[in-house]
């Protein structure tokens, strides 16, 4: 059986936001599904490159405001080590992760350890005939929308995490 992950928000309705605090961080290719280049690789463009830096982001709100989750999907996907080592001890090994330090709209340093992390591995694996969105839809790759999505898992092949290749913002 086969879940997607995703952010959820507190008991008032509220969901914590970030952004890069870094010009040029944000347009890294961390939701595509593929690993980085090396820094160094002379042929790969910056957004391909896995950053060398410790990733910056800027919280929307105040901690009073929204807490900190363990996961928040975009822009994107952001782990609280906890959670990440969970997900590695229970044996998902296709998650590249970069650390990241995560600041206050006041600018102060909020507390916890996270990560950026990039889930390589695209996997076409919607089963179309179970699922359920709008047939009308002119995109059945990459940017589907789903309403109820079924997962074949023989198409997944064992993978205990994935992009999926119908819509590559769902990770399951």
């Amino acid at each position: 059986m086969y879940y997607t992950i995703s952010s959820d928000t507190d008991e008032d309705g509220m969901m914590q936001g970030f952004y890069f605090a870094d010009d040029g961080q944000e347009d890294i290719k961390f939701d595509y599904g593929q690993r980085l280049f090396s820094s160094d690789n002379p042929t790969a463009r910056d957004r391909e490159k896995e950053p060398t830096d410790i990733i910056k982001l800027n919280l929307k709100r105040s901690e009073k405001a929204a807490p900190l989750p363990s996961f928040l999907e975009q822009p994107v996907p952001l782990m609280r080590k906890d959670l990440l080592d969970t997900l590695r001890n229970a044996g998902v090994s296709n998650l590249d992760a970069y650390p990241a330090e995560l600041y206050y709209p006041d600018g102060s340093l909020a507390p916890g350890e996270y990560y950026i992390v990039n889930v390589v591995g695209l996997i076409a694996a919607a089963d179309l005939e179970k699922s359920d969105f709008d047939p009308e839809q002119p995109e059945k790759l990459i940017s589907m929308s789903f309403d109820l999505l079924a997962i074949d898992s023989d198409k997944t092949k064992g993978a205990l995490m994935f992009r999926l290749a119908e819509s590559v913002v769902e990770i399951i």
